[in-house]
């Protein structure tokens, strides 16, 4: 950030990991004239100009609903987080939390771990308390790591019994754990196309490609809910967008 303020740059759209780190210096960016927007995780203590991402809260509370209903409204749960001082992860967490406690008495959360987002070290959490909890019912990832758990519950023979809900569509994820070995027990939301490179500025061929890609991937065997991975933004050209939605109905997830 200081290098970008030096340099004087246009303007720096920026993911804080670190919120309360990083303000003052988002404020010295604003002080100096550069526009700050932040996206994917917020700053809302800067004088940022906006945020551009989804609603966190609202994304682990969707969490905690979707927990509650798989463990039939009791059981265990083992939450991850990625980072404790990223107000994203954090949003996330409290979400689920929130909706678990108030909807769910019966569920109990025996604890919150941090990854850093590496799957290695949500393999070995997760593992560990399956090992030393044999009534955990589910774990939720907030961040980085679902591979690493999708691994453990594999690796301890409790693939179909420990119910597992994540973010991030990655496609080590997707491809090697999740989808297809627990495909029938999972709920698959966005990841329909890339709205920073191929839905703003692909040919309409590439979007159908890509989004055919994806709901091959993704709708295998049904429980895939069709969105984009981001926001959809203004200039998106109008060709593109419907390609997307035509793409979508012809595949009849």
């Amino acid at each position: 950030m200081e290098e970008l303020i030096d340099k004087k740059v246009d303007g720096i759209a920026l993911a804080p990991v670190d919120a309360d780190r990083l303000r003052k210096v988002i404020d010295k960016a604003v002080d100096s004239g550069i526009p700050v927007v932040t996206f994917n995780t917020d700053a809302p203590e800067s004088r940022r100009m906006c945020f551009v991402g989804q609603d966190l809260l609202t994304a682990g509370r969707v969490a905690g609903e979707l927990m509650g209903e798989l463990l039939d409204r009791k059981g265990k749960v083992l939450i991850i987080t990625g980072f404790y001082e990223n107000l994203g992860h954090r949003q996330r967490v409290q979400g689920f939390k929130e909706q678990i406690q108030r909807y769910f008495p019966d569920i109990e959360i025996i604890g919150i771990y941090e990854n850093h987002d590496k799957p290695q070290e949500a393999y070995s959490i997760s593992r560990k308390v399956l090992e030393s909890c044999p009534k955990l019912k589910g774990i939720y990832v907030t961040a980085g790591g679902p591979f690493g758990v999708g691994q453990a519950i594999k690796d301890v023979g409790k693939g179909g019994i420990v119910k597992l809900i994540c973010f991030d569509l990655l496609e080590e994820t997707i491809q090697q754990i999740l989808k297809e070995r627990y495909g029938d027990k999972l709920i698959f939301w966005g990841g329909g196309v890339d709205t920073q490179r191929t839905l703003p500025f692909g040919s309409p061929g590439e979007v159908r490609e890509e989004v055919n890609e994806r709901c091959r991937i993704f709708g295998k065997g049904g429980g895939y809910v069709f969105s984009t991975i981001h926001n959809i933004q203004s200039k998106i050209p109008i060709e593109n967008l419907m390609t997307m939605f035509q793409t979508v109905r012809e595949f009849k997830l």
